[in-house]
Parts: structure tokens; C-alpha cells; sequence
């Protein structure tokens, strides 16, 4: 099951996203994320910002799983990622899937424009635009990690 959240507004989402992942993580399991020390500093920042979950983020780092070592290690290495392990490259060269073709297609450009409808002005139609654009770019890559697991899976 999916979940997305995407704050609304300018006051600080930290606390909403902390909450949600403490109750969407539970207290066993692997937590898989791309690039795992970006994520985990990133939430180790934030348990510091906001001491109240630092005890639990410190209880669930352990179990973050990087999806990236296998290919940054070149455990597997595909040649339609041409040198790349970045998810960009490694999710259309194992599962035939991209984002190349999605109104959002890059990390710069999503930051960019989260912060442009956030901080700027705009119409609340263009909001609603970029905000389904970007779920769709967020929903990919969260799946996308989905697809990755399961044709290596396949491979072994």
C-alpha cells in the first residue's frame, strides 16, 4: 500500500511527517530507501529539530536497508545505466520504466517546484497541477523501489 504525503502551506511539516512515519513504520521490518544516508541524515536532522522522536528514529534506523548498495557496489550492473547507479538510471534499465516522459522527471526540478507553489504565487489551479505532478513523480519512485526489489528478486 502506498502512502504520500505532501505538506500544504508554509508551517513547518516536519512534526505531521514524523508522526506518520513512526505509525506507518511500526517497530519491525526493513525500511528501504534509495540512497539510505541522505534519508537517514535528513531524519536524524529532524529527530534533533524535534527531540520527542529522536528515540524512535534512533530505534528505527538500524533497520533502513539501502537499495542503491547493490549498484553502486556493481553486485549488478546493467549497461542501459550507462556508469550510473543513480535511481534515475537503474529503474529504467531493470524494470523498462522511467520517468523521462512525466510532466516532473527530475529531483532539482521537484524541489524547485514544490518550493515555487509553496513560496510563491500562483494560481490555485497551477498548485493543484504541480501538487498531482509531483505525487506522480513521488508515487514512481516510491513503486519504482517496488519494482527494483522484485526483478532482482527474479535475477536470483
Amino acid at each position: 500500500m502506498h502512502h504520500a504525503f505532501l505538506a500544504e502551506g508554509t508551517a513547518d511539516p516536519r512534526p505531521e511527517i514524523l508522526a506518520r512515519l513512526k505509525r506507518l513504520l511500526g517497530q519491525r521490518g526493513s525500511i528501504i530507501a534509495y540512497s539510505a544516508s541522505f534519508e537517514k541524515n535528513a531524519l536524524r536532522a529532524c529527530g534533533e529539530a524535534y527531540p520527542a522522536f529522536a528515540a524512535w528514529w534512533a530505534k528505527a534506523e538500524p533497520r533502513v536497508v539501502d537499495l542503491l548498495q547493490p549498484f553502486r557496489s556493481f553486485h549488478y550492473y546493467h549497461p542501459d545505466q550507462c556508469g550510473s547507479a543513480s535511481l534515475k538510471a537503474v529503474l529504467p534499465a531493470v524494470t523498462g520504466k522511467g520517468c523521462a516522459e512525466m510532466e516532473i522527471a527530475d529531483g532539482a526540478t521537484a524541489s524547485q517546484e514544490f518550493l515555487r507553489i509553496t513560496f510563491g504565487k500562483v494560481s490555485a489551479a497551477e498548485r493543484r497541477k504541480v501538487r498531482a505532478a509531483l505525487e506522480k513523480y513521488c508515487g514512481l519512485h516510491t513503486e519504482g523501489m517496488v519494482w527494483i526489489v522484485e526483478a532482482l528478486d527474479r535475477l536470483v
